[in-house]
């Protein structure tokens, strides 16, 4: 597998004295010379808009097997579950008064346009435990599959965890009010 990553990244931190950031992130060129502004954190709401929204039902069978000659050994789990998944795209606005193009999203370390970007929402296996929130993203790779080379474009992914009668009620289709997808 090789990623498709144009310049390194370093981290740089900062005096205690800074008050608008603690630490910011750079790309570095092949010689080692800074090659873009600070990026620095973002502490104000980024949008997107959910498309392409599905509930997903699946079954997922594990195998343990020990030695194939220990049948006692042996055990499968099966696993039934649901998730929700959509395509976000970046969020614009319309408004008369404050019009706003769509944010771009670049990875760190290249000059290419994010443009996938998921959503997905996952039940907690119960109601004791914490809701939580992550995201996930890699740069895009090449990686060879059956002797042919494929391409994979940049993606990042967010995860929220939510408690079991949260995500019943964003299925729920008897619940409208309350319901994060319709069905019908």
């Amino acid at each position: 597998m090789k990623t498709n990553i144009d310049r390194s990244l370093r981290l740089v931190t900062k005096d205690q004295n800074e008050k608008t950031y603690d630490w910011a992130i750079i790309e570095v060129d092949d010689e080692g010379q800074q090659s873009s502004p600070e990026l620095k954190p973002w502490r104000w709401t980024l949008g997107f808009t959910a498309t392409e929204i599905s509930v997903i039902s699946e079954t997922v069978v594990n195998e343990e097997r020990g030695r194939s000659d220990d049948y006692a050994r042996q055990r499968e789990e099966i696993h039934h579950g649901q998730r929700i998944n959509a395509k976000l795209v970046p969020e614009s606005s319309d408004d008369f008064f404050h019009p706003r193009e769509a944010t771009t999203y670049r990875m760190f370390g290249t000059d290419r346009v994010i443009k996938n970007f998921d959503l997905e929402i996952i039940p907690l296996e119960n109601e004791d435990e914490k809701e939580s929130c992550y995201a996930v993203g890699y740069p895009s790779y090449t990686a060879e599959i059956d002797f042919v080379n494929e391409y994979f474009s940049d993606y990042v992914s967010f995860v929220i965890k939510v408690k079991p009668s949260t995500f019943s009620q964003y299925i729920n289709p008897h619940s409208p009010s309350k319901s994060l997808i319709s069905l019908s």
